[in-house]
């Protein structure tokens, strides 16, 4: 999965997860790296595709 940034964005990438576009075989979570009031996580996901992703708009 591609950098994505923004709540839209997230969500997206989750659905795709969700809805059976990849089947995954293991998921990781590294996090929360804080900086002031804003903060990361890190996910690493090893994923095999089950079908083509429709085209983000």
């Amino acid at each position: 999965m591609a950098r994505c940034e923004g709540r839209a964005a997230v969500g997206r990438q989750g659905r795709m997860v969700v809805m059976g576009y990849n089947e995954v075989h293991s998921a990781v979570t590294e996090g929360p790296f804080v900086n002031g009031d804003q903060f990361i996580l890190r996910f690493a996901m090893d994923v095999t595709p089950k079908r083509a992703v429709p085209e983000s708009r």
